[in-house]
């Protein structure tokens, strides 16, 4: 199905409109294999609200693909862009600084949204199966992460470390079902602290009233959630091994 029939389409085209109330919405052709939403320009500059907003699609795409994208273009305007989890650096240990550094909120808000944004796609009427373009998950990935654990002796390994955040925060926040559940019991296991840091969060996302306006409580939980982790890891920094490049532990 071509692009300008998914868009002109019942829910989807209703879903446009309303983004472009807010900003514009531009629909791009590209070489991958996946859709992708992007804030091209914001008003003035990084730090404003966006003015367009890029959709990037291939050519077998889904409605679903589509449909996904676009409720994180609506969410980039709901949740005025929440760069105030942004760590800094004079603030926080090295370990945090670099644990917690944009890419792992990057990540972080998109996870958060997929999990809200999920009974909204759901009530447009769009298959369940088509909202990830696929999941990557290995269970046996999961029982050498376990079996390595977080640290060496009393020692933390950064990238372990690095593996076990950006693991719960997919696994815990996982919208569609509950096929992931049966792995957080070994999460818990691996640092319980840690692990209640984001299921309290899961908490409060979790019950949520999406019909009211739930902005400032989800952005409270956020906030401390943050300020937990970033308590967690200063208070270990001294035992935490960090490489010297950010890179090695994206």
């Amino acid at each position: 199905m071509d692009i300008e029939t998914i868009i002109s389409e019942g829910p989807c085209a209703k879903l446009l409109e309303e983004i472009q109330q807010h900003f514009k919405v531009q629909f791009s052709p590209w070489e991958e294999k996946y859709c992708a939403f992007q804030v091209a320009e914001r008003e003035n500059g990084a730090e404003g609200k966006p003015t367009l907003g890029i959709v990037y699609y291939y050519e077998a795409c889904s409605k679903g693909a589509i449909v996904h994208e676009l409720l994180h273009a609506k969410y980039e305007y709901l949740f005025d862009n929440e760069k105030f989890l942004l760590v800094d650096e004079q603030e926080v240990s090295e370990a945090t600084f670099k644990l917690l550094n944009y890419k792992y909120w990057e990540d972080f808000g998109n996870q958060i949204q997929h999990y809200i944004m999920f009974s909204e796609y759901k009530l447009m009427g769009y298959d369940p199966n088509e909202f990830f373009e696929g999941v990557n998950f290995s269970g046996n990935k999961m029982k050498r992460f376990v079996q390595k654990g977080l640290r060496i002796g009393s020692v933390y390994d950064a990238i372990q470390v690095k593996n076990y955040l950006n693991t719960i925060l997919h696994l815990r926040f996982f919208p569609i079902d509950d096929r992931f559940n049966k792995y957080l019991p070994q999460l818990e296991k691996l640092d319980k602290p840690l692990f209640k840091i984001h299921q309290n969060l899961y908490k409060v996302v979790k019950d949520l009233d999406l019909d009211a306006q739930y902005y400032d409580v989800l952005h409270e939980a956020e906030r401390i959630f943050r300020q937990d982790l970033c308590k967690w890891i200063d208070n270990r920094s001294k035992k935490i091994s960090v490489p010297d490049s950010i890179s090695e532990i994206e």
